[in-house]
């Protein structure tokens, strides 16, 4: 048993390490790869680490445990010499890659490796605190040199802070990682100094630090989050044209066919959406909305929505291709009905039951009497164009895409209803319909 626990923790330390190193190698690089390839990789991984790694670490264990030979710290020295020291090589490595490439390239780095250099400082001390077991110390030339190998993943570090933080701004997470990073600039400075009590002064700032963010109104996390969101959002509502005399938000501003402002509205969402999560009536105040989901509602196209609340993938000239879909459950207005003498309610089958129909093969909108007689006819480019002539719009007047006016065709003698309809506005047509009634004279 104790051999097998002892196989299982060196199995599951070297699994931990090989998927660390890989996808942040896969970040890091930006080297293409699907979630299939990644999630195989990752199986393969956990197959070797418990499939074979385990087995044989615990055979060979168990015929230790077995032999008449002194175990010593045969399996602390194994598992810090062959495993976790090499890792963090492997792993320094790839962050010195990674500087040297920012260096060429003169580019930031990307927000997220601050999270990867506080894991890996942090696996860094913590290994090396685990040097003072080791019978057999491979490694006292890297580790006792630690500040000096530490100091380029820490400007990195930095780099990524203040990258992700003027992107994103401030969040709980991203004060706490500042904290973090404020802690492992002092471990570095510190081992730097070569004195005594080093690790004493480590977890002396960390207290400190953590019981200012964590304990004193003035100086937590969210106070200062919710400052820089505020301030965040404050900057994209101007920077989009939203913000009215008063300084709050007027959302009937916003213009789901510009897409150059999308990643903006994206971006002003996030912070309302901080605000309202953390502190409503602080939205409410310094903007005179109530959620923020207030803003999504102003979005018809749900491709636009989603990217805007979830961030997928949405590039230019798909947001101009997008379409926008209206229902009469959106009808602000009652349908006045007065001159029209007879209702129909079609059904769209493709054959003559007796019923009024209407199709719509061949992106034609056909109406069809019970007895059979085509009554309308019109193309969906017809049907847009002469709807857009009906409310003297132009096909690019925002005003124009309301359920109000895309769910009606009139004419003197006809009134078409929509139960919904799909419209792209990049080519200014409908694209899919719905009848619910037609009304004749």
């Amino acid at each position: 048993m104790r051999a097998a626990v002892v196989g299982g923790i060196f199995a599951l330390t070297a699994m931990l390490s090989a998927m660390a190193i890989y996808h942040s190698v896969i970040y890091i690089f930006n080297i293409p790869a699907s979630w299939e390839v990644r999630n195989l990789v990752d199986s393969y991984i956990v197959l070797f680490s418990w499939a074979l790694l385990w087995p044989l670490t615990a055979l060979a264990r168990l015929d230790g445990y077995l032999s008449d030979e002194p175990q010593g710290t045969k399996t602390t020295d194994t598992l810090l010499n062959w495993i976790l020291a090499p890792a963090l090589l492997v792993y320094a490595a790839i962050l010195y890659l990674y500087c040297l490439q920012i260096l060429f390239t003169w580019s930031l780095p990307k927000g997220g490796v601050a999270y990867l250099v506080f894991g890996f400082t942090m696996a860094l001390f913590t290994v090396k605190a685990l040097q003072e077991l080791v019978v057999r110390r491979r490694y006292d030339w890297f580790f006792d040199r630690i500040s000096i190998f530490a100091l380029p993943p820490l400007v990195l570090f930095w780099a990524g802070v203040m990258q992700r933080v003027g992107d994103y701004g401030l969040t709980d997470w991203r004060v706490y990682l500042i904290v973090c990073g404020a802690i492992m600039t002092a471990a570095v400075a510190l081992f730097a100094a070569r004195r005594t009590g080093r690790y004493y002064y480590i977890a002396a700032t960390a207290f400190v630090l953590f019981f200012l963010t964590a304990y004193i109104p003035r100086f937590s996390a969210t106070a200062f989050s919710l400052r820089s969101q505020t301030a965040r959002a404050e900057r994209l509502a101007g920077h989009t044209g939203l913000l009215d005399e008063s300084g709050r938000l007027d959302l009937s501003r916003i213009n789901e066919r510009d897409t150059a402002q999308l990643k903006h509205y994206r971006e002003l969402y996030a912070s309302l959406d901080y605000l309202d999560d953390h502190d409503t009536l602080l939205l409410a105040d310094c903007f005179g909305i109530a959620r923020s989901r207030e803003l999504l509602g102003r979005f018809h196209s749900d491709r636009i929505r989603d990217y805007i609340q979830w961030g997928y993938e949405l590039d230019t000239a798909e947001a101009a291709a997008l379409t926008s879909s209206y229902s009469n459950s959106e009808l602000r207005a009652p349908l006045r009905i007065d001159g029209y003498r007879y209702c129909y309610a079609p059904v769209s089958f493709s054959y003559n039951n007796g019923s009024s129909r209407y199709t719509t093969s061949g992106d034609t909108l056909r109406l069809y009497l019970p007895d059979g007689r085509e009554l309308f006819r019109r193309s969906f480019d017809e049907l847009f164009t002469e709807r857009c002539d009906q409310l003297l719009y132009w096909p690019d007047d925002e005003p124009l895409y309301t359920a109000d006016n895309l769910l009606f065709y009139r004419t003197d003698s006809l009134l078409i209803s929509f139960s919904w309809a799909e419209v792209s506005r990049g080519k200014h047509r409908y694209v899919a319909l719905n009848v619910d009634k037609f009304y004749t004279k």
